[in-house]
């Protein structure tokens, strides 16, 4: 009767003690549509600086959330200017300017733009062709990335294991708030912002030959950083395939894009300013805006992701550990970030050890994910009913786990494989089960390696071993990855697995010219070898807003010339990839660097040219006639 009493209040105690904080998992996600109010004001003030100082035509050139298939905006307020009108920026993006006439001096002078906007968590249709700026240029690290994590071929689940990427390697620091930093220096440092988040993943889209922009706007943080609680303003990606405009948010691992993601402008980087203008004399303007406020009115929402959460085993003994695994479904192609927490202790932690509390995930249709957490040993007679919360796609569920004194069963696991591989390499898995206690026990056991779950069932008598196999093949990208053979009995080896890179293509010359003139054509002399076997090589050209392919087979130990012809348009600084690809498509070598444009003299000029040229040769000939 006494053991069947501490049970119950170890149950109660843990069951009144907060999962998991709302805050953590309270994301917009699952909202299909949202209709909200977005009031743009502030001051201006023109100081006079003499006594003749004079002004007119003072104007304000501001973006406004922007038209499209996604969201529909209608302009229902404008206070202070005395006229006002729709413009559009050199990218195609509507601004409201408002202007005054006569403005006064010494006095601010104020302006509240209020506008009503219906966002639908859907494609915006919009379509744009940008320049490949200085700001999202690649480096050769960029582009090798770009390939090897991108995969093979164009495809809405390979630009969202992109978006993943960014959002894993490089890390959110408020330090670079103040600054637009390029893609180079955001490789470099792995550490950013929504627009050093937004403009890494766009060099490396734009390396693939996506079509693909920024896009500047306001989106909804609580949740999202900490201590956010309302709207404020934010950088996402959208990119096109195949006829479908895609948003996603690499900050937050988000696609598709919640309805609370409002477009303000799209642009070819994170670079872009709002403007002031007025015609004056002796006066100096100050421009001070207030931040945008965004009033969510109305919304709906639908969770994105079904989940389907277990734990093996669902009643675990102390010191032992458990396996919480998520099967998820979606409509579609989908990316997120999946949240976990247990049970909380007397000091406020988590109660279950889990390594990795945040991941991000992409991924088409279906998948599994997966945690192991450490349970910790609970006193002789208690046992506590631990619920643990996941959050993906906007929605929470939950799965209970009891943590027992001991375990049930007595079994220990060991593994033999080999370490070393290389890309798409077979291997094979040996595990040795063994009960060491007396009484029978049926087992589950579990082989992982990067989302492969391979699970068998065996039973064992007291005391026997057995011998399990199992087959994978080694993952396509190199790195280091975890190798997982677990039991429902609580016992847990990790192996870590190395895949090294098999690469026999190389780029070994490069031949290009070190300037042009606009409106010529150059030619790119590529000389690639190959040390394997045999092989059919792809060689791309990205050159300014020309690209091209060759295929051409190389002997083992032989090389090959590619040549590429590419006109230059314009005169500026034209960035070049060459790209080597093996005949599955795969990433082999690249290069990167630029060609100077000089700008091409208009007929005038040359006139004017060949008439100072004569004049000089007259001048020269009166000079040597006369002896001067």
């Amino acid at each position: 009767m006494r053991k069947h009493v501490w049970i119950f209040i170890a149950f109660f105690m843990v069951a009144l003690l907060p999962p998991l904080s709302s805050g953590q998992l309270n994301d917009p996600e699952n909202l299909t549509y949202v209709k909200a109010e977005i009031i743009q004001s502030g001051h201006l003030r023109l100081n006079s600086e003499s006594s003749f100082a004079t002004a007119e035509d003072l104007s304000i050139r501001l973006y406004v959330p922007q038209n499209d298939s996604r969201q529909n905006t209608m302009l229902t307020k404008v206070i202070g200017p005395e006229r006002y009108f729709f413009s559009e920026d050199g990218y195609g993006n509507t601004q409201i300017v408002i202007v005054w006439e006569n403005p006064p001096l010494d006095i601010d002078v104020d302006y509240l733009i209020e506008t009503l906007v219906h966002v639908e968590a859907r494609s915006s249709g919009v379509s744009k062709n940008f320049p490949v700026t200085s700001v999202i240029e690649p480096s050769q690290e960029i582009i090798e990335t770009a390939y090897i994590f991108g995969g093979v071929g164009k495809s809405l689940e390979n630009i969202l294991l992109l978006s993943k990427w960014v959002n894993e390697n490089v890390e959110y620091d408020l330090s670079c708030e103040r600054e637009a930093f390029p893609a180079k220096w955001v490789y470099e440092h792995g550490i950013g912002t929504c627009d050093e988040f937004s403009n890494l993943l766009l060099s490396m889209l734009r390396t693939l030959d996506y079509q693909a922009w920024y896009v500047a706007g306001y989106a909804y943080l609580g949740g999202k950083q900490e201590g956010a609680t309302a709207f404020g303003s934010h950088a996402w990606i959208e990119a096109r395939l195949d006829g479908q405009t895609y948003g996603m948010d690499p900050t937050w691992a988000e696609a598709p894009l919640d309805a609370t993601h409002i477009t303000f402008a799209r642009l070819p980087d994170s670079n872009f300013t709002e403007q002031t203008a007025v015609k004056s004399r002796d006066v100096s303007l100050r421009w001070e805006k207030e931040e945008t406020v965004v009033q969510l009115l109305e919304y709906r929402e639908k969770p994105r992701i079904e989940t389907t959460l277990r734990a093996v085993p669902e009643s675990v003994g102390g010191d032992k550990n458990v396996m919480i695994l998520a099967e998820m479904e979606a409509d579609g192609c989908v990316a997120t970030k999946m949240r976990i927490a247990s049970c909380i202790d007397k000091n406020g932690n988590n109660m279950i050890g889990i390594e990795k509390e945040s991941s991000a995930i992409a991924f088409c249709d279906n998948t599994k994910f997966y945690w192991f957490g450490e349970v910790p040993r609970v006193g002789h007679g208690i046992k506590y009913i631990c619920p643990v919360n996941v959050g993906a796609g906007g929605a929470i569920n939950k799965v209970k786990i009891t943590i027992m004194p001991d375990s049930e069963k007595d079994v220990f696991i060991s593994t033999a494989t080999q370490k070393i591989l290389v890309p798409g390499q077979d291997m094979d898995l040996g595990v040795s089960v063994m009960n060491s206690g007396y009484s029978s026990a049926d087992l589950r056991v579990f082989a992982i390696l990067e989302g492969d779950i391979k699970e068998r069932s065996m039973s064992l008598l007291g005391r026997e071993s057995k011998e399990l196999s199992f087959s994978f093949t080694a993952p396509k990208i190199p790195g280091n990855y975890q190798l997982h053979v677990f039991s429902d009995s609580g016992d847990l080896q990790t192996e870590t697995i190395q895949v090294i890179s098999d690469r026999d293509l190389k780029i070994s010359e490069i031949a290009i010219p070190k300037s042009l003139v606009a409106g010529s054509t150059g030619t790119i002399n590529v000389t690639v070898i190959n040390s394997g076997e045999p092989s059919s090589v792809t060689v791309k050209l990205q050159a300014g807003g020309h690209s091209e392919t060759k295929t051409v087979s190389i002997d083992k130990d032989g090389s090959s010339v590619v040549s590429f012809d590419f006109e230059a348009v314009s005169d500026g600084s034209i960035n070049v990839i060459v790209s080597v690809l093996d005949e599955d498509g795969s990433y082999q070598d690249s290069w990167t660097g630029n060609v100077v444009v000089l700008a091409n003299p208009s007929l005038k000029e040359n006139v004017s040219s060949m008439i100072e040229d004569l004049i000089m040769a007259i001048v020269d000939f009166f000079r040597s006639l006369f002896g001067g």
